[in-house]
């Protein structure tokens, strides 16, 4: 019988160990040629947010407004964007093309509060995904008549006369005689008769 050397067991035992340890390997998790699992692909559709540099302006102002994008967007241009208050006007971007700005400009005459929109799929992510739609959002400006100043008519009582209009705390509304069918009640201010029926931004106005 042959004697097997220390040389010789040596020479028989490497490729054994070896074996073992890549098996071992593969078997923890070692990569046995699998790889990484792919990145799920992309499918969100990017949205936007818009607020107002001012909460309130006359008829003679300007706001500037900025919309908010949940990532970096493509595509998205003035003509994606409309309010029907006002015009829209000089639209910028970050470098990120994840903020913009246009200026608002209230259209003659157009009170009240301000909205906007943008259409769905007007702009897109990097990904290629529509943008989802902003449908008269309110951003928290309204355009005020030059009639409603900022004045406290809680303590003044009367605040002045605009365009015929008597603008007039709550209380002395309440205090007020009402007409004689019950629909308006009337307040007189320097011998003139003013009805009210409007309630307005926390004021009362009366038309002559």
């Amino acid at each position: 019988m042959k004697r097997i050397s220390t040389l010789d067991t040596s020479t028989y035992c490497i490729p054994i160990f070896v074996l073992l340890f890549a098996l071992l390997s593969g078997g923890c998790g070692g990569g046995g040629g699998g790889g990484s699992a792919p990145t799920p692909a992309d499918s969100q559709s990017p949205t936007v947010t818009v607020n107002s540099s001012a909460s309130e302006i006359q008829l003679d102002q300007t706001s500037t407004l900025t919309f908010t994008f949940s990532e970096a967007v493509t595509g998205f241009e003035l003509a994606d964007v409309s309010s029907p208050q006002g015009t829209l006007t000089d639209l910028t971007s970050n470098a990120d093309n994840t903020v913009f700005s246009v200026v608002f400009t209230p259209n003659d005459g157009e009170v009240g509060e301000v909205t906007v929109q943008i259409a769905a799929g007007s702009y897109q992510s990097a990904a290629g995904n529509a943008g989802r739609a902003l449908d008269s959002a309110s951003i928290g400006l309204t355009v005020l008549s030059d009639c409603y100043q900022s004045v406290n008519v809680n303590t003044v009582g009367i605040a002045g006369v605009c365009d015929g209009l008597l603008i007039v705390s709550r209380q002395m509304l309440l205090d007020a005689v009402d007409t004689d069918d019950g629909s308006d009640k009337v307040i007189t201010h320097n011998g003139i008769d003013y009805s009210f029926g409007d309630n307005s931004f926390n004021l009362f106005t009366g038309q002559i």
